[in-house]
């Protein structure tokens, strides 16, 4: 897939805003209807801990904290704010779909979605992984509570 320099400088802003002001960092103070799972890279430093709150099978809110470079922490603020008020399996196949994308197979995704900074992320191998960090902790809650 070919970039243009518009493109990849429009990907920039987006990375460092949300490095800069994430939207969904912090920790959830009560525990009622809380998930949690953590993920520490095997190659790097970056560890990230995710929180949902799922209630009847739909995701109410969720939350990431922790320390990572700027794609790991960037991907975890997007995706947490993108599966925000969708029901398990509409999350889970985000994921899939993310995933796919993120390794380099075929994936939708619509041009407004701001997870598209990352279509291109398998040409870095080594980032890959920092994009699949937070991914791997929101599948890891969403197979626990929706037996997928």
């Amino acid at each position: 897939m070919n970039i243009t320099d518009e493109q990849k400088m429009e990907f920039r802003n987006i990375i460092i805003d949300h490095f800069s002001n994430p939207i969904k960092k912090g920790i959830f103070k009560e525990k009622k209807d809380i998930y949690s799972a953590r993920q520490k890279s095997s190659i790097c430093a970056d560890d990230i801990y995710v929180q949902l709150k799922i209630i009847n099978d739909k995701i109410i809110d969720g939350r990431f904290d922790g320390s990572g470079c700027a794609f790991s922490v960037t991907a975890a603020d997007i995706l947490i704010s993108n599966i925000c008020g969708k029901r398990l399996k509409e999350a889970y196949d985000y994921l899939k779909n993310y995933n796919e994308m993120c390794i380099g197979n075929d994936f939708e995704v619509t041009e407004d979605d701001e997870i598209r900074i990352f279509q291109t992320v398998r040409v870095e191998i080594n980032r890959v992984n920092c994009v699949l960090l937070a991914a791997e902790g929101i599948r890891h809650i969403l197979v626990e509570k929706g037996n997928f």
